[in-house]
């Protein structure tokens, strides 16, 4: 229990850094910056972003080097 919990306090207090990477990835600040603050609701904060955000645009995926194998 213990672990389980300093788990989610630690990804529930890290989401919205994460969401805030992932919005300037995107470049959607116009519109999506409500769901900056409605990311700290732990849980639903972060699902609501992730059903709500743009694809990834082909010029970012386009500008990411491809590794041959």
């Amino acid at each position: 229990i213990h672990i389980m919990s300093i788990d989610f306090t630690l990804l529930s207090t890290l989401a919205p850094f994460w969401v805030y990477n992932d919005m300037t990835a995107r470049k959607w600040f116009d519109k999506g910056s409500w769901l900056l603050p409605v990311s700290l609701i732990p849980l639903l904060g972060p699902a609501l972003y992730i059903l709500l955000r743009p694809s990834l645009s082909t010029s970012v995926i386009a500008q990411t080097p491809v590794e041959s194998e």
